[in-house]
């Protein structure tokens, strides 16, 4: 990664602290001293970080001029005419299936392509793929000293926008949760807890005064690591299966386990120390009956919901959470249940049950996802709805770095490969024993 880029991502981490900070208040005359003097101080960061890119712009422009001058051997002789580069067929064995469309003019092959051609030049050492790097401008050096992901290479920004992309694509909690970036791996983000409240007033009474308060969301963020193996055969003929691939797995990979901490997290170190949404909602107090943000089912087995139970869930959700609202469930419930539950209704045509059922129920939208329960258990919360947006922030560092190691499985042939991310969730709001949050659920019964 040259400095320029360091500078343009802490630049950009920076403008969304500050754009956050203001969000949480929008009226600027109740921003808190302490608050304030934190958004001084960023704002003269971000000035000093917009001179230093300025400056640093302007000497990457005059690099880019001084590469494109030319010398003759014989001054009185004109200028060879300019001859086009001839376009590059990028062979491959199969079909891209990760990267798509066309980002910068270049197309899902030649990104794969280019992918391939990073890893095996920078992170397997190839010289003659590293070479090709140099001249095509993709950043081949190692991650500097003085950093926090020494051991590896920072994948550079042109194929982080893929993989990122498939890890929403991949993964749901991506695609549900408030994203926030964070440019240092701790963030901490204003909410408010509380608003102004109007009273009636008498002639020559006291106006009785209330106040907005305020509280914290902390985003630290985690290592999550993926450890994949590779033959050792890097084929040039396959290098855009080799891209598209490795970037598949690696975002796969990332966004199953995002979404089982997301989901299911306990805090324990099996999830990173992070608490889902499912567990924040049973945690809520020991009797479930007192969870304001949870139904109880019918009964224990899924066999025995009705669609009574499903209402109850969407008669807890608040209204300011209903505009955006999704379920979440698993593909196994959605068809055992809800789905069935739909075609039971009646006023199904022989065409209706052949095409099958579209995905929303009650009518609101149905995101599936397989971390969800899909065997029934004695109080399971087995299905959510809300907008996800207002009870979590899912923190992206966004800064995914890959290393290699041929000893690992030197005897097979296979070249280990790791990859690296950092991130946090911070389920925030999911209601009390008083009032439901933006996030409610349904829960089978204890037995």
């Amino acid at each position: 990664m040259t400095k320029l880029q360091e500078k343009l991502i802490e630049l950009d981490g920076l403008k969304a602290a500050q754009k956050a900070a203001f969000d949480a208040y929008p009226d600027v005359t109740t921003i808190p001293a302490d608050k304030l003097t934190e958004i001084k101080g960023r704002n003269e960061q971000i000035a000093t970080l917009q001179s230093e890119v300025k400056q640093l712009e302007e000497i990457e422009a005059m690099k880019s001029a001084a590469s494109t001058y030319s010398h003759s051997a014989t001054p009185s002789t004109k200028a060879d005419a300019v001859i086009p580069a001839p376009a590059i067929e990028f062979s491959r064995v199969s079909k891209v299936k990760n990267f798509k469309g066309t980002v910068a003019g270049k197309s899902a092959d030649e990104r794969a392509y280019r992918f391939g051609k990073w890893f095996k030049g920078a992170v397997v050492g190839d010289q003659a793929s590293k070479q090709w790097c140099d001249q095509n401008g993709i950043q081949t050096k190692a991650l500097s000293e003085g950093t926090n992901y020494l051991g590896g290479y920072l994948v550079p920004p042109e194929f982080s926008t893929d993989i990122i992309d498939l890890r929403e694509t991949y993964g749901v909690a991506r695609q549900v949760a408030r994203v926030v970036p964070m440019s240092s791996d701790t963030l901490t983000i204003p909410r408010r807890t509380g608003g102004l409240t109007a009273y009636f007033v008498g002639e020559a009474s006291t106006i009785t005064d209330s106040n907005k308060t305020w509280d914290q969301v902390n985003l630290v963020a985690k290592k999550l690591a993926a450890l994949t193996l590779w033959s050792s055969e890097l084929n040039e003929d396959a290098m855009i299966s080799i891209g598209d691939d490795l970037a598949g797995v690696i975002a796969y990979a990332f966004s199953q386990k995002e979404d089982e901490c997301y989901f299911n997290g306990d805090g324990t170190s099996t999830y990173g120390g992070i608490t889902g949404v499912r567990s924040k909602l049973r945690n809520v107090d020991s009797t479930i009956a007192n969870i304001k943000g949870l139904q109880v089912a019918t009964g224990n087995a899924y066999s025995e919901i009705v669609l009574g139970d499903f209402h109850g869930v969407m008669g807890r959700l608040p209204l300011y959470a209903r505009n955006g609202a999704v379920w979440i469930m698993s593909a196994t419930f959605f068809d055992t249940v809800p789905h069935k539950l739909q075609v039971a209704a009646g006023g199904n045509t022989v065409v209706d049950i052949a095409n099958g059922g579209v995905q929303r129920f009650l009518g609101y939208p149905v995101v599936l996802s397989q971390v969800m329960p899909t065997n029934e258990a004695n109080s399971q919360i087995c299905a959510l709805l809300g907008n996800f947006r207002f009870g979590s922030t899912f923190g992206d560092r966004r800064l995914l770095s890959l290393a290699l190691s041929s000893e690992y499985k030197f005897a097979e042939d296979q070249l280990a490969i790791r990859g690296t991310e950092r991130f946090d969730i911070n389920v925030h709001d999911v209601g009390s024993t008083s009032a439901a949050g933006p996030i409610v659920g349904l829960i089978t019964a204890a037995a």
